[in-house]
Formats: structure tokens, C-alpha cells, sequence
């Protein structure tokens, strides 16, 4: 198994989501590592359950941050949204046919979620956390000047 390796460099900045980034890695990772173990498919549906269940946390509080910010026009925001609706669609159907035995292996749906955490963190989640700084800036600045 070649583990997949969060790198410092892959950080936003922003705690909360890097923390949350970091443990959909570290489920990758033990998901190829159960497979690879031999441990049974029940395990590493486990583990694959719970990743489902970090992305969809992470969706979550990512839209709240979004909709507590002006950091997405509303378009912009449904746009976005929908992007989550389909990864999480795709993550789902991959979770099935890896239960159904229709995919070999773990490996593709691990390389899938990891191409999508490294393209989300720099194309998406870094986005927003400068926004949110920007603004967390100009609020700041308002207030010191008020």
C-alpha cells in the first residue's frame, strides 16, 4: 500500500477544515490499509461509512460558512452546493458497487476522494477561507475606526 500523505502545504489555514481535510486522509488510509490486511469487507465498509459521514459534515459546515458570509453571490453558492450534491452522489455509488463487488478493490474510490480533497482544498476551500479573512479584516478595521 503507498499511504496517501497530507502535506503541510495542503493547509487553508483555517483549523476546523484542515483538521476535517487531515481525517478524510487518515480514512483513506485505513481503508486501503484494512483491504490490504485482509480484515474483510464488513471493516472496511466501516471505515468507508464513516468518510461518507466526514463528507458530509464537511459539506455542511462548509455551506454554513458560506451562507454566513458574502464570500458566494447566491448563483454562485447553488453552484457550489450542487458540486457537493454530486460528489456525495458519486461517493455513495462507489461505496454501493464496492459493496456490491462491481469495483476492484478500494483503490479506485480512494483515488477518487483523494484527487477530490487535493482539487476542492486549492480550487474551493482556500477560496473561502481568504474571503472569510478579508472580510474578518474590513469588520475588524470597521470596528477599530468606529
Amino acid at each position: 500500500m503507498v499511504r496517501l500523505a497530507w502535506d503541510p502545504s495542503m493547509e487553508t489555514g483555517n483549523g476546523t477544515i484542515d483538521h476535517q481535510h487531515r481525517e478524510m486522509v487518515e480514512l483513506l488510509n485505513q481503508a486501503e490499509a484494512a483491504e490490504d490486511r485482509g480484515l474483510g469487507d464488513s471493516e472496511v465498509r466501516g471505515i468507508l461509512e464513516q468518510l461518507a459521514g466526514h463528507i458530509t459534515d464537511h459539506f455542511t459546515m462548509e455551506q454554513d460558512l458560506m451562507q454566513q458570509t458574502d464570500c458566494y453571490p447566491p448563483e454562485a453558492l447553488e453552484g457550489h452546493l450542487e458540486e457537493h450534491r454530486l460528489l456525495t452522489d458519486r461517493t455513495r455509488e462507489m461505496i454501493l458497487a464496492y459493496r456490491a463487488g462491481n469495483m476492484d478493490g478500494v483503490r479506485p474510490l480512494t483515488q477518487f476522494l483523494w484527487n477530490w480533497i487535493i482539487r476542492h482544498e486549492y480550487e474551493t476551500d482556500r477560496k473561502l477561507v481568504e474571503c472569510i479573512r478579508q472580510q474578518e479584516g474590513l469588520t475588524a478595521g470597521a470596528d477599530s475606526q468606529g
